[in-house]
């Protein structure tokens, strides 16, 4: 980025903006897709959270979670998490928008 003191070049704004957008448009596509096809990603979730790959006698295994209704729980607070992500970043990016004309943040 080029900075001037309180100014920002149009590219510059632009580029984020898009950048922004990308990641919002990403995020959102995620919590939609784990919406829509709900057991393709949430079958991983009592995987990582049962530790089920550790070895028998491992000394992390008392930190396993084997409750179905966490796991959904979970699963939920992730889906939450990318969709907030997604408005967060596309309401973001309309507000780098919004400065084009006023070239300051």
């Amino acid at each position: 980025m080029r900075f001037k003191k309180g100014v920002v070049d149009l590219a510059d704004l632009l580029e984020n903006t898009i950048l922004v957008w990308s990641a919002g448009l990403f995020a959102l596509l995620v919590a939609v897709n784990n919406i829509t096809d709900y057991s393709s990603n949430y079958d991983f979730v009592p995987h990582v959270m049962k530790m089920d790959t550790l070895f028998p006698n491992g000394k992390l295994k008392y930190r396993a979670i084997d409750s179905p209704m966490i796991h959904h729980l979970v699963y939920a607070v992730i889906i939450t998490a990318e969709g907030m992500v997604a408005v967060l970043c596309i309401t973001g990016g309309w507000r780098l928008l919004s400065n084009v004309n006023e070239k300051k943040i």
